[in-house]
């Protein structure tokens, strides 16, 4: 989760910098795609047996963890990352000045979408305050 949101905060920051330069930039943040992955099973324990034995106790909430990744999409659901490759085709494809700042792509309906459209407005509105709204559009 910390390396999505200090991505996202790099793609941000790029977007007002390359605005400068009639660069339009979209932020496409795919959510749990566990096909294709070992996002979930190895992300729960270390690679080097040693240190997993330390922290054994902690065993059961991996457990339940994985019991809940299990419940994270309807049954016979399972994204695939061609989900993600054809949001970003069905971004290129806009118009130049129409495409969105940011896309999320996630099955598991998180509600992710609904945070960060909070979070863009709340960036925005802090960014006009300093004086910096020429930033959040491309200049053409």
């Amino acid at each position: 989760m910390a390396s999505k949101a200090a991505f996202d905060a790099l793609a941000v920051v790029t977007s007002y910098e390359v605005s400068q330069f009639g660069i339009e930039t979209s932020i496409v943040m795919p959510g749990a795609i566990p096909r294709g992955t070992n996002h979930f099973p190895g992300a729960g324990r270390a690679s080097d047996e040693r240190v997993t034995a330390r922290y054994s106790g902690l065993d059961p909430l991996v457990a339940r963890t994985h019991e809940a990744h299990e419940k994270l999409f309807a049954p016979g659901e399972e994204p695939h990352p061609q989900d993600v490759a054809d949001e970003i085709e069905r971004i290129l494809a806009l118009p130049d000045g129409t495409r969105p700042f940011r896309s999320v792509v996630d099955a598991a309906e998180a509600g992710v979408d609904h945070v960060m459209a909070f979070s863009d407005l709340t960036r925005e509105a802090y960014v006009r305050r300093l004086g910096f709204a020429g930033t959040l559009e491309v200049k053409r």
